[in-house]
């Protein structure tokens, strides 16, 4: 919990007037005031009191229903308490006030509960009668209300430790016997008071910084990320800036003392940790812009080991953090009385003395949180990097089984991706910027004059190998960020590359990715498809063939594919995992998993579908399948004899098999113009096929090719890179030189699988 939040009580203060009243007493508002005395009035006129049933203050509406909750925010340092129906808290109260004010402070004088582990029984019984004793002085003093009457939600920091919650809980229902309580996310809450129910929330708190992210109401616990860089550090910074630059003005030594006060450095015993905390609350902020360009560039972290400390910290860190800011600060130095508190400093003389805190050190204090850390103690700044740009590829690298990212013996990254390559001592394939850098990608159209790739995607696996919390925050990042790689590019990026001029700025377009995980719930994919049709640049999805765990045939899939027809995106599909137990155990590399194991694992994919009758039930959805459907179009005739022969499956379909052909879409990844003309030619007849009529023609229409217009050009980019020595990549030319080889195409048919089809079928502006 923030040692910071006491300061709401400050900014709260100006409308908490209006709800001073005790919680359980109603006060007598001005307008029964007003109204008692018109009434009272000679010869005034009486108005007439009308009940409008409108709720009062503790009935409006709330997030927990209309009836108002007590809700406790209990930290280590800062507890506050209200009412769910107010806008400001009614207390805010001081742990280490609380403890200090009871005779000798025994366990726990620094806070009501630590990070500390092996804690004894006995200072687990002093902590929970503090609780005891500060939740009855919270209840009876400052809410005013009975604790059987209203139901209670306690603000939880992910990391709060079940015992401390068994600790809280035991109090509330044994001691004040309160009838309901939740713990409900302080993360979660903090942000849907800002209006949003997505986004990363920060709560520096005094014994953890802590980020996590939130989407659509769902904290990502599994994302979390912690660090010790919190307000306990803020309070040593600020205690070592103000022994070094901090001024001290002791009271006078008597009542009638004509001596002029003398400055001197402020005592370390002055300065208590409640007084820290209150000058940290009340005067310090987070100033804006660090170091600016031109600085001179000083690392604090180098100097952390000087033998000289103030403090806790560096004599010769904080001299330069002078240096730094003390000139440039435009803020005002302030001075204050020592205030009393129960455990007041030991001075000499009369009163307590005055404090100068500088103007610069209340700017900079809180800078400890942006200082370079390390994987133990991450600074502010690197947790909300790890965060947000956590890339795909960060996480394959922190993988111990595949999919994994792992460097061979020359440091070369290598992705490992089927059990293949670990059962033969396969190292994978070599991996690096082409995978992600959008100057290389750029370079690759160039070089091969393509003027706009729609196929940006997540690559196989996808995101098949997380959990459903990880997928879901996984895919919302990644979509998002797919739409800033695409929507960020300019013409300028491609000025650097080569002589190639596109006809088009707008070159780069997408597909987004799906949480497409076993366990997972199907609304939550629903939310991902709406998501990516909210984003200009993504105009589809890329899906694997397992769906949900159970294949693209799984009835769970339904409200996938409904919600896809109607968003009108695409599906590119694409395989992965190939044939299980197909190849031998003879190493014959990636040769028959790629060429053979990927397409039959697409064909054996989509026939399923079919056969569930997936397209009888959605006609409109638009599936692109990855390397021409691999043998699908070859074995369709055969695939339909099959079916009409068969009595389990012979009447499940509107339509004879092959006829679903014509609504499937194809990328030109054949490398052969035969194999492509196939493709095209069985596309072709496939509306002949309608109904189960058996009186058709069962030929492709002579020197006409609608087959092309289901057909898109293909690059297989980034795998298959160049051979050695060579600038162009032997994949695509092998592509191009099939499109243009196909027997009977003319420029009509080529000029639609070039660009034409994928600029009509996206919705591309070019």
């Amino acid at each position: 919990m923030s040692s910071s939040e006491r300061i709401a009580r400050d900014i709260f203060a100006p409308v908490a007037s209006s709800s001073s009243a005790s919680a359980s007493t109603p006060a007598r508002s001005r307008l029964d005031d007003d109204a008692g005395e018109t009434a009272s009035r000679p010869g005034a006129e009486r108005t007439p009191l009308v009940n409008t049933n409108k709720p009062g203050l503790h009935q409006q509406p709330s997030l927990y229903g209309t009836e108002d909750r007590v809700v406790l925010d209990l930290g280590s340092r800062i507890w506050k308490a209200g009412f769910s129906g107010e806008g400001s808290p009614r207390e805010c109260k001081s742990v280490l006030t609380m403890i200090g004010a009871e005779e000798g402070s025994g366990y726990g004088a620094v806070g009501l509960w630590g990070l500390d582990k092996g804690v004894d029984d006995g200072e687990w019984e002093v902590r929970e009668e503090r609780l005891k004793r500060g939740l009855r002085d919270v209840w009876f003093n400052h809410l005013m209300s009975d604790p059987k009457a209203r139901k209670v939600i306690v603000l939880e920091n992910a990391l709060l430790s079940t015992k401390v919650k068994e600790m809280i809980a035991r109090v509330l229902f044994e001691n004040l016997q309160v009838p309901s309580l939740s713990f409900a996310s302080s993360h979660l809450l903090a942000l849907m008071a800002t209006g949003s129910v997505t986004g990363l929330v920060i709560d520096c708190g005094n014994l953890e910084l802590t980020a996590l992210p939130i989407y659509s109401s769902r904290p990502l616990f599994s994302h979390l990320l912690s660090s010790p860089r919190a307000g306990s550090q803020i309070n040593q910074r600020l205690k070592s800036l103000l022994l070094q630059f901090g001024l001290y003005v002791p009271p006078p030594s008597s009542l009638n003392s004509t001596t002029p006060p003398v400055r001197t450095r402020i005592p370390k015993e002055v300065l208590t940790e409640e007084l820290l905390e209150e000058i940290k609350c009340r005067t310090c902020f987070v100033a804006k812009g660090g170091v600016q360009e031109g600085d001179e560039e000083e690392s604090f972290e180098d100097e952390m080991d000087d033998e000289e400390e103030v403090g806790g910290e560096s004599v010769r860190l904080l001299k330069r953090m002078q240096r730094r800011w003390a000139g440039k600060s435009e803020t005002t130095t302030i001075s204050f009385k020592v205030p009393g508190f129960s455990a007041p400093p030991v001075t000499s003389g009369v009163g307590r003395g005055w404090i100068q805190v500088p103007g610069w050190v209340r700017e900079r204090a809180a800078e400890v949180l942006w200082e370079k850390g390390d994987e133990d103690e991450m600074s502010l700044s690197e947790m909300v990097l790890e965060a947000l740009l956590k890339s795909y590829v960060d996480m394959l690298r922190k993988r111990t089984e595949i999919p994994i990212v792992k460097k061979d013996v020359h440091g070369q990254e290598r992705v490992i991706l089927l059990q293949t390559e670990i059962d033969h001592g396969n190292a994978g394939r070599p991996i690096g910027p082409q995978y992600w850098d959008r100057a290389e990608k750029i370079k690759f159209m160039d070089t091969h004059g393509i003027d706009v790739s729609q196929i940006i995607s997540l690559a196989n696996p996808w995101l098949d190998f997380l959990t459903p919390e990880e997928a879901i925050a996984s895919a919302y990042a990644l979509n998002a960020d797919l739409q800033e790689y695409c929507a960020t590019y300019t013409p300028e990026e491609a000025a650097k590359s080569t002589s190639f001029s596109a006809l088009t700025e707008k070159r780069l377009f997408g597909f987004g990715s799906l949480p497409l995980v076993p366990g997972i719930e199907v609304s939550e994919i629903v939310k991902s498809i709406k998501q990516i049709k909210s984003l200009s640049y993504l105009r589809g999805v890329v899906m694997g063939t397992k769906g949900v765990g159970k294949g693209l045939d799984d009835p769970a899939m339904e409200p996938v594919y409904e919600a896809i027809a109607e968003a009108g995106l695409v599906v590119f599909v694409h395989p992965h995992y190939g044939i299980d137990n197909a190849f031998g155990d003879r190493d014959n590399g990636h040769v028959l998993a790629l060429a053979l194991g990927f397409p039959f694992e697409t064909s054996i994919a989509i026939a399923r579908l079919i056969l569930a009758g997936v397209y009888d039930r959605h006609p409109t959805l638009k599936l692109m399948l990855a390397h021409s459907a691999g043998a699908l179009p070859a074995l369709s005739s055969r695939l339909s004899s099959c079916v009409v022969h068969d009595p389990a499956v012979k009447d499940r379909l509107k339509h004879d098999f092959r006829y679903y052909l014509g609504l499937l879409y194809y990328d030109a990844v054949t490398y052969g113009p035969e194999e492509l003309a196939l493709v095209e030619r069985c596309v072709s007849r496939a509306d002949q096929y309608e109904g189960k009529s058996e009186n058709r023609g069962v030929v492709a229409p002579a020197d006409l090719y609608p087959g092309a217009d289901k057909i898109m050009f293909g690059t297989d980019h980034p795998f298959f890179p160049p051979l050695e020595g060579e600038p162009r990549w032997k994949s695509v030319d092998e592509n191009l030189e099939a499109i243009a080889g196909v027997p009977g195409w003319g420029d009509e048919e080529r000029a639609k699988v070039m660009g034409g089809n994928a600029v009509r079928v996206f919705g591309l502006e070019v």
